[in-house]
């Protein structure tokens, strides 16, 4: 089980228009692919031991000209393209092993890019970013046309859709980690974790890919597993108004159902969901915190009574507010009783 970490990050739509996302200044951070990309400033990871997997470097001045730099990590020898050989840079790392983040509800792994460029020469594109699960650590041969890497093909793809690019620039932050890219875990789903992981990149800055030292990607150590819970009800027509859902009181189907708030580190949290045909809703994997839940009747009808779960909750028709939800509490029994619109 990867260790999990909860980011104060805003999730933003996603863009493909235009490509190039920015993130010279401080702060910056937006969404390719369907992964959230994030400018670090120094401190911004913390004490958290940050363990590097990978570093490219052009290995001439002519090659800085005319080339990218690019490569990938594995325990392979001898590496290709422009990958440092250092075993203590460059090696393999399972699933396992990339910390878990979760922002607003949704799980991504987290991956750090270090850039190292002179000051006089401080912005670097990353244009191609591929990642690849393998059987085995020591895989090789990506092949530059086909996109693949001993014949796999990517899991996550920058250019997935567009031709996309971030441009960094190491004035920012010459002492840790300049940028957090985050994939979501989805794209893993059903993964071993013991599965190798390869990051393929490929970066384009004339001149600055050689002078300075190498990119390098890594992984930090993160807290130890978050506890996260749940809250779940039921919405009903509340025949006798008591506002439980008593015997032969017909579900609601269908309805909207909205959590909202701020887990336990001050992140917001928005999520949605509809009840099923038994009139229950769910909302999991949710942090501690404090949280509102609030239903949104369908057409002819109208919120009528609420009681609050086993979590607490200020109730009124329609909503239940200040839920204090604790680490790894399941809280149940949250009920919206509704009416026939007269």
């Amino acid at each position: 089980m990867s260790p999990v970490r909860r980011l104060n990050l805003e999730s933003l739509d996603e863009r493909c228009v235009p490509a190039v996302l920015n993130l010279t200044s401080h702060g910056a951070q937006g969404t390719l692919a369907g992964a959230l990309f994030r400018q670090l400033d120094a401190g911004a990871t913390g004490s958290d031991p940050i363990h590097t997997f990978v570093g490219l470097q052009e290995g001439s001045l002519l090659g800085s000209l005319l080339t990218p730099e690019e490569g990938y990590n594995t325990d392979a020898r001898p590496v290709q393209l422009d990958t440092v050989s250092s075993t203590t840079i460059t090696h393999s790392i399972t699933l396992g092993q990339v910390p878990v983040v979760i922002v607003n509800g949704t799980a991504y792994r987290e991956f750090l890019l270090t850039v190292d460029q002179p000051s006089i020469l401080p912005q670097i594109s990353l244009q191609e970013v591929r990642v690849f699960l393998g059987s085995a650590g020591n895989l090789s041969g990506y092949n530059a046309t086909t996109k693949k890497l001993a014949g796999l093909t990517a899991k996550f793809n920058l250019d997935a859709g567009a031709d996309n690019t971030v441009v960094l620039n190491d004035n920012l932050n010459r002492s840790t980690a300049d940028m957090a890219m985050l994939i979501p875990d989805s794209v893993f789903a059903g993964a071993d974790p013991n599965s190798f992981v390869y990051l393929y990149s490929k970066f384009s800055a004339p001149l600055a890919t050689f002078f300075p030292g190498a990119e390098t990607w890594s992984y930090r150590d993160a807290d130890p597993p978050a506890q996260t819970g749940s809250l779940s009800g039921f919405i009903f027509i509340d025949t006798n108004h008591n506002g439980l859902f008593d015997p032969g009181e017909q579900p609601q189907a269908g309805v909207t159902v909205t959590l909202q708030g701020f887990d336990s580190n001050n992140n917001p949290v928005s999520l949605q969901t509809q009840t099923l045909a038994d009139g229950s809703f769910s909302f999991g994997n949710v942090a501690a915190g404090n949280y509102t839940l609030a239903e949104q009747p369908q057409s002819g009808f109208t919120s009528d009574t609420a009681t609050a779960g086993t979590e607490g909750g200020d109730a009124t028709p329609g909503q239940i507010a200040n839920i204090s939800l604790q680490a790894g509490h399941n809280g149940t029994g949250y009920l919206f009783g509704e009416t026939f619109l007269e």
